[in-house]
């Protein structure tokens, strides 16, 4: 097993996606289905049984201040977190697509949560560690999320806000 191999695979089949999705004529019908398809692949990849201890990085990250060196060392908790925040920047994608990635972020962190294998309490802090980026990306992304802010309902909001 070959960690960077992995994650090497698995960010050529996220480009994929997003050339399939970026090709002019591609109508909404099919970027949405390409992003159910995304969110089915990362929640395969969630569902690893050790998709925590291949997220953790071997030392932990000095420089919080550098967001790619945050995300480099957490890189599957971050590209969820980011194709959660890119799915609802999209504002031609329908309500369902924008709950499905949604949930699928609430699914992991409840999963992390209710985990028998990480309940001491420097564990529980390591894997709040992975989900980090979600703060910063929110404040980054904020102004790209203002389509998302304006026309998704109570309910949808919280469902991000929640997690």
């Amino acid at each position: 097993y070959d960690r960077g191999h992995t994650l090497d695979l698995m960010y050529v089949y996220m480009a994929d996606l997003d050339v399939a999705m970026g090709r002019p004529g591609t109508s909404v019908a099919t970027r949405a289905r390409l992003t159910i398809l995304r969110f089915d692949f990362l929640k395969v990849v969630c569902d690893y049984e050790h998709f925590v201890p291949v997220n953790l990085p071997v030392q932990p990250v000095v420089d919080t201040q550098d967001m790619s060196s945050i995300c480099n060392a957490y890189p599957l908790s971050s590209l969820l977190v980011t194709q959660v925040l890119n799915c609802l920047a999209l504002p031609d994608l329908s309500r369902e697509v924008r709950v499905m990635a949604c949930s699928t972020l609430n699914a992991v962190l409840t999963k992390h949560e209710y985990d028998e294998r990480y309940q001491e309490p420097d564990q529980q802090q390591r894997i709040a560690c992975m989900y980090f980026p979600l703060l910063l990306l929110l404040i980054d992304k904020y102004p790209d999320l203002a389509h998302w802010r304006r026309t998704a309902d109570q309910l949808e909001q919280r469902c991000l806000y929640v997690s």
